[in-house]
This record gives structure tokens, sequence and C-alpha cells, in this order.
């Protein structure tokens, strides 16, 4: 577990649940921002500055963007929400990226869950036979479940599933 140093569209402070390996990290995380934020505003994609990760660079992950809207009727109240997946990489070794999209800036504030595998990009390893590596993620409330296997093998594969 750790907590971000900084990030450049305004925040605050995250914290990280990981695991992390030679050639993949795992991140988890849940927070919240204003698009309306000056700093959200002037930057071309979101940074989020680490501490020291265990790679240096990663293939291209997803996160979940969310909104929630709560409507007061005379009748009762509703919510109404939405989102969708944004592409997500480690830059460097202090450096997570995703990418910024404008699509429910008015629906602001915005939640952000991270629940990524982040694979070593461009790192060749010895394949071993025969085993299997699963990891499930399911947030709180069992709202979203990710799961994730590769095979080992000559041929081995990765599948990434998300269950809603």
């Amino acid at each position: 577990m750790f907590n971000s140093i900084g990030n450049n569209f305004g925040a605050g402070q995250i914290s990280f649940k990981d695991y992390q390996a030679e050639n993949y990290v795992v991140l988890n995380s849940k927070f919240s921002f204003d698009p309306t934020n000056a700093d959200y505003q002037a930057c071309d994609q979101l940074e989020i500055y680490v501490p020291d990760l265990t790679i240096d660079r990663s293939a291209v992950g997803g996160v979940f963007i969310r909104f929630v809207e709560d409507y007061h009727y005379s009748w009762g109240d509703s919510v109404y929400d939405g989102g969708t997946v944004l592409k997500s990489w480690i830059k460097d070794k202090n450096t997570i990226v995703i990418e910024k999209q404008p699509w429910f800036d008015e629906n602001g504030p915005l939640i952000i869950y991270i629940v990524t595998l982040y694979p070593q990009l461009n790192q060749g390893s010895d394949t071993i036979k025969s085993t299997m590596q699963r990891l499930t993620m399911t947030t709180e409330g069992n709202y979203l479940r990710f799961g994730y296997e590769t095979l080992g093998g000559p041929h081995g594969r990765a599948a990434l599933g998300y269950h809603g």
C-alpha cells in the first residue's frame, strides 16, 4: 500500500493498494476529482506521481471513470450514473498516466476506479510451461469485477474480462 506524491489535475493525495512483481504491477484505487478545477482544465492527460514502481513502463491498461447525479423530486429521490473505460499506462517508475476525455466533465465530480494489471512493456521473458495465474478484482459492493488469466507454455495467452 502506498500514497501518491502528487498529480497534475487537482485530485489531492491518492491511496493505492498494490502488488508489484519484476514484470508487472497491479494497482487498486478509487478517487474523485472536480473537472472544473483549473489544473484539470490545463492538462492534456492525467498524471499521478508515485514512489518508485517495480517497472519503468507498461502496456496500456484500462481504468473506469464514473459520474453520479442525484435528483430530488417531490415523490422521491433518484440516482443516475454513467461511465466508461479510459486508457491508462505507466509512463516511468514514478508516473501513472490516464487519458483525459471531456465526455462527462459537466457531470462532475468524477470518480476513477483503478483496478488494473500493468504488464511491463517490451519485456521478454521465459515462459514457464503449464502454469496459470489468475487474478480477480472486485470493488466494494461487488459493482465492478475484473478477471485476468495468463496461461503458460510456448504459446501463452492472456485474457481480461469485465463482469458488471
